[in-house]
């Protein structure tokens, strides 16, 4: 069995009415490849240090990391981000990640 790709996404946002008209592309996008949301804005936060308090992450698994870097990839979700960040929607880091297989 494959280990589990994850996309980590560590972001702020200063314009989340943004974010929020493309929420629903992004499920679909997300969804074609497999994935689903594990932690997302609006969940408690505890910060032990290097504090980012304005910055909240968001967590995406995927079958595999190359389901993960796919929909990353994807044309349709690169437009959506190109469109997000010529409009200063915020900052942001993603990571994509392979998950262990024990």
């Amino acid at each position: 069995m494959m280990p589990k790709g994850y996309v980590i996404i560590q972001m702020k946002l200063d314009k989340p009415k943004l974010m929020e008209q493309n929420a629903t592309k992004i499920r679909e996008i997300r969804d074609k490849y497999g994935g689903k949301r594990l932690v997302a804005r609006g969940g408690k936060i505890v910060y032990t240090e290097n504090t980012q308090e304005e910055y909240h992450p968001v967590v995406m698994e995927f079958p595999n990391v190359n389901a993960a870097n796919n929909f990353f990839h994807d044309p349709e979700h690169q437009k959506i981000v190109k469109d997000l960040k010529t409009n200063n929607f915020g900052d942001g880091t993603v990571v994509i990640v392979e998950g262990v297989d024990e």
